[in-house]
């Protein structure tokens, strides 16, 4: 270890090879005192310097230089102020589970009132799966967890391993800066956000759709799936606790060949009932005659949205093994 600003390293003889003890006043009332210089050379009037008042600056400066986590040396000027503008970028040892969130301190914040207005950095362990989220530091209170302005934490802000800004306001902490600031939920990059949704294609080859009946479309294969409380059983989405909101939802279905009349028909289909409804109408059915159906669609918490199609080819109908059969569903603006 270096001899960081110690006597010895500069060469003063009769150093010390640990810190004397020594308690000095320390009395809420007492005044506030000064050094002085002696009043000539000749007269010993001036204020005395004692070891245990330069030992306590020492350790001060030993403190702030040392645990910013700069390459401390003897050799460098500007030691102090690398300490300083780096101990602003101090990152806290994170603990607890996902919404119960631990961090700790060196040296500890002592109170609540030395906490506020202190930006606190923190790295993201495990994904937050509730919208109630305390963060307790040190060994001091627990305090909620909030977005920029104190607003309602939503299920996955706090994505791992993500580097989060907290600014504690002397009642809860506000994310202030890291992954996904007052973006939509879930994790991001600097280009776009991650939304939660789910993408689903390829429908099983020779999917039998009887005629003239309404028929809830399976998707087998799941491409991706963002979804955090929601759910995907392969042909229903089920909103789950914190993705309420507005969802961009499009289906598609391919029909292999059909007789008789084309009319082929896909719909949305929640649980309200609200839907939409597009049809293609081309002659008779054949080989990669293909329908779809976007739309934005406001869900609540626990209801649902399906594909259902419907078709008048005469018989029952086929439908095609390709990926151009698929169904997306993803959250672009939250409740």
């Amino acid at each position: 270890m270096v001899d960081l600003w110690g006597p010895l390293a500069f060469g003063s003889l009769n150093s010390a090879a640990s810190r004397p003890a020594y308690t000095p006043s320390n009395g809420g009332a007492d005044p506030e005192t000064f050094f002085k210089d002696c009043s000539s050379p000749s007269a010993a009037d001036g204020t005395e310097w004692r070891s245990a008042g330069l030992n306590m600056l020492l350790v001060q400066m030993r403190s702030a230089a040392r645990k910013s986590g700069v390459a401390v040396s003897n050799l460098d000027d500007n030691l102090l102020t690398r300490a300083i503008r780096k101990g602003y970028g101090y990152i806290a040892a994170p603990g607890g589970t996902a919404n119960a969130l631990t961090a700790t301190f060196d040296p500890p914040f002592l109170s609540a009132s030395e906490m506020t207005g202190a930006l606190l950095w923190l790295k993201i362990v495990s994904t937050n799966t509730s919208a109630t989220v305390n963060l307790t530091v040190d060994a001091l209170a627990a305090y909620p967890v909030k977005r920029l302005g104190a607003a309602a934490l939503q299920i996955g802000d706090l994505q791992a391993p993500g580097i989060y800004g907290l600014a504690f306001d002397g009642t809860q902490f506000q994310i202030v800066a890291g992954g996904g600031l007052a973006l939509p939920i879930g994790g991001s990059t600097l280009k776009a956000p991650k939304l939660v949704g789910i993408m689903a294609t390829a429908l099983a080859a020779g999917t039998s759709i009887p005629n003239a009946t309404t028929t809830t479309v399976n998707y087998g294969t799941t491409k991706k799936n963002n979804l955090g409380t929601s759910t995907w059983n392969g042909n229903t989405l089920t909103v789950g606790a914190g993705e309420a909101g507005l969802w961009q939802v499009t289906a598609n279905v391919e029909y292999g060949a059909g007789a008789g009349s084309s009319f082929v028909a896909l719909g949305l289909t929640t649980t309200s009932g609200v839907g939409s409804y597009s049809a293609s109408s081309s002659g008779t059915g054949g080989d990669g005659q293909a329908v779809s159906v976007p739309g934005i669609v406001p869900l609540a918490v626990g209801e649902t949205v399906k594909a259902q199609t419907f078709h008048q080819l005469g018989g029952t109908a086929s439908t095609l093994a390709r990926d151009t059969s698929q169904f997306s569903a993803f959250l672009i603006s939250s409740y």
